[in-house]
């Protein structure tokens, strides 16, 4: 018994006829596969680089700007950061300014393009090990920027990937470049650092 099986065995092992038809239909679906999921993977990866790139330069821009930030402004930051990043869905942005007193990071103010799905930073959020964990080490009286942007990605094929609620999400901190703080003009919001004691955060550019 044990010789039948392994001289069968090693005349299908030996046997080199075939039919292309058979191999066609077996073969091409894989290819098809295959090919979708080189796409669609590469595709994600494009589309996360993009993302870090564009939010690196609205984190560059915000740093070299001397004049008050406003709300248009950073709307029409939003904008461009969306062209760079390749939107293809929703994309959002929030900028924050925070300082270290010594002993805890204070918000300046936080501003948000996305007000529901992405509201303004709170002083929960900064005691996160999230938040904490990416934002360097600051010298007593230090301001800093904080870009985080966020943006949907739809894959381009069924290949494993969730067809929607994949979110890009950038955290980027940067320093003003020619002043101590960037200010923060919004007569609308009387409390830009959402501490509630209704003082504007950021009326000049001297620290």
């Amino acid at each position: 018994m044990l010789n039948y099986f392994s001289t069968a065995l090693n005349r299908f092992w030996k046997d080199t006829s075939a039919s292309a038809t058979v191999e066609l239909v077996v073969v091409i679906p894989l290819m098809l596969a295959w090919y979708a999921a080189s796409i669609t993977f590469y595709d994600a990866v494009r589309d996360r680089n993009q993302g870090i790139k564009a939010a690196n330069m609205i984190g560059d821009i915000l740093s070299r700007r001397t004049d008050a930030a406003t709300p248009i402004y950073l709307d029409s930051l939003e904008t461009l950061f969306a062209d760079l990043a390749g939107d293809r869905g929703v994309t959002g942005l929030r900028v924050s300014q925070i300082q270290w007193d010594g002993t805890k990071h204070i918000i300046d103010w936080s501003y948000s393009t996305e007000t529901v799905a992405f509201p303004k930073l709170t002083e929960a959020e900064m005691t996160m090990t999230w938040f904490t964990d990416q934002v360097p080490t600051m010298f007593s009286g230090e301001f800093v920027l904080i870009v985080e942007s966020f943006s949907a990605y739809t894959p381009l094929f069924n290949v494993g990937l969730k067809k929607e609620g994949n979110l890009y999400k950038n955290f980027i901190v940067t320093s003003p470049r020619f002043a101590a703080r960037l200010a923060w003009d919004d007569p609308n919001d009387p409390d830009p650092g959402g501490n509630g004691d209704g003082e504007e955060g950021g009326a000049t550019a001297g620290g």
